[in-house]
């Protein structure tokens, strides 16, 4: 369980994670618009 808690509270891991996400997602969408 300490693993998992050290990945929530760790700011700079989740702002990564949702940079990926984000970078990945923006091109689906692009091109779901189109």
């Amino acid at each position: 369980m300490e693993e998992n808690n050290f990945w929530f509270t760790d700011r700079s891991n989740a702002i990564w994670y949702f940079a990926l996400i984000t970078v990945l997602l923006i091109p689906l969408v692009v091109l779901w618009l189109l």
